[in-house]
């Protein structure tokens, strides 16, 4: 039988995990801080490749050397933001 969404979300907040963050001095403001510096990173790697492709920036390196050693930053920092995210919401 499905659980209904309240009932999901009553039970997450009763976790474990949920209880150890709330309770924290640090633990909330340390996954507030990466989760934004992950999201910084995110939209920092992006302008850059906007850029690149306006022509306004790094126009002496090629496009495909410059987004693919840009888009590993981008997606490991997508994933950071993704965790840190979903650890806040617990």
């Amino acid at each position: 039988m499905l659980m209904d969404v309240a009932a999901f979300l009553k039970s997450l907040e009763a976790s474990g995990l949920a209880t150890k963050i709330r309770d924290s001095v640090f633990l909330f403001p340390m996954l507030e801080s990466i989760h934004v510096l992950g999201l910084a990173l995110v939209f920092g790697t992006i302008s850059i490749i906007d850029l690149r492709l306006l022509g306004l920036a790094s126009t002496q390196r090629s496009f495909q050397r410059m987004a693919s050693d840009i888009l590993k930053w981008t997606w490991a920092a997508f994933a950071l933001t993704v965790l840190t995210g979903s650890l806040m919401f617990t």
